[in-house]
């Protein structure tokens, strides 16, 4: 792909340019440190797939966050089916936690995604401790939002 023959300065910048506003969307990501969210930038990764490509299956170890660029998803779980889209994130709790994924996600069209991991994100994480409580918050709430549902 054309970002992998950019200079790494380069590449940086465009990721940067085209992913601050894709993290913007992501709620946990509001409020968070500036110099914890650039660090975050420069360790997304990008990748397009084709139509009918499958992103990750219901039950996988969730290794990454994903954030859509360009494209659809569908992801399918019990009983629930949601489409996903340009500017959509999914995987936030696999970063945060040990889950596993619960749903499968598969592209509809093809797609432009980038991805963090859940070992980028932590290492990140490990530079910007003050950090560490915004996200535990983070998971105590969603875990009582599952419980109450």
């Amino acid at each position: 792909m054309i970002l992998n023959e950019l200079s790494q300065a380069l590449r940086e910048e465009v990721i940067n340019h085209n992913c601050s506003r894709l993290m913007a969307n992501v709620p946990f990501f509001k409020n968070c440190d500036e110099n914890f969210m650039n660090s975050l930038l420069s360790k997304l990764k990008f990748h397009v797939c084709q139509s009918a490509n499958v992103i990750y299956h219901k039950g996988a170890i969730g290794r990454y966050m994903l954030f859509i660029e360009k494209g659809i998803m569908v992801s399918e779980g019990d009983n629930i089916s949601k489409k996903l889209t340009d500017g959509d994130f999914i995987g936030e709790m696999s970063i945060l936690t040990d889950k596993v994924r619960e749903a499968t996600v598969t592209a509809t069209t093809p797609c432009r995604f980038y991805t963090i991991s859940k070992d980028d994100f932590n290492e990140t994480l490990e530079l910007y401790p003050k950090m560490n409580e915004h996200f535990e918050r983070i998971v105590a709430e969603r875990q009582e939002e599952l419980q109450g549902a």
